[in-house]
């Protein structure tokens, strides 16, 4: 089904578009899907892994994976759906990988250009900013030390506002249990950060 724009251009639906690569290497449709997508899986995995370049990399990896496996497509759920379930996978195959080689990964540590992760406020006040500052990197600590499942739960649940069923069909298991990591999770995080924020 497509959809006709105010702009009169016509928005055809990811899981056509999606079709269309997978019955006919349809290379300007997959362009399309990577087009409308990649800004939400870069910032969805760098959530993850709090790291640009890493991100962007994953990301770059994710969409070739897309093409890759395009004839396994079943356009019985959404597309969206389907790519975040990609993207987790090899966002956690990733995390698990990278602790093997190189221990725990540091959300704190700079950005490769040096810069601080987060982007301060310019409105604000120095002593606002710094307190703004303090509890992100509270949280990303927090996050950090969740297990990369839980972690995943919090990312998608909070960051990308997906619901428990889209999160469950992602991570390849139940809404239940997606319920049950989301708890675990939370508390796990409001236990890490007050106890930051006793320490402070």
């Amino acid at each position: 089904m497509s959809v006709l724009l105010a702009t009169g251009e016509l928005l055809i639906e990811d899981t056509s578009l999606m079709l269309r690569v997978k019955e006919v290497d349809d290379h300007q449709a997959f362009e399309m899907l990577v087009r409308r997508h990649r800004k939400a899986i870069v910032n969805f995995i760098f959530r993850m892994v709090q790291n640009q370049p890493v991100a962007e990399e994953l990301a770059q990896d994710v969409f070739l994976r897309v093409y890759e496996v395009r004839h396994g497509y079943i356009a019985s759920a959404r597309f969206s759906t389907w790519l975040y379930t990609l993207a987790t996978n090899h966002t956690l195959k990733w995390i698990r990988d990278n602790r093997k080689r190189n221990g725990h990964l540091s959300l704190d540590a700079p950005a490769a250009n040096g810069m601080q992760r987060q982007i301060p406020d310019g409105c604000a006040g120095i002593d606002a900013r710094l307190v703004k500052e303090s509890e992100q990197r509270r949280v990303r600590s927090a996050l950090a030390q969740l297990p990369a499942r839980q972690r995943a739960v919090v990312v998608m649940h909070k960051y990308e506002n997906r619901r428990y069923e889209e999160i469950a069909a992602a991570l390849g298991t139940t809404v239940p249990a997606i319920k049950s990591l989301a708890f675990r999770a939370y508390h796990q995080l409001r236990a890490s950060i007050d106890g930051a924020n006793e320490a402070a």
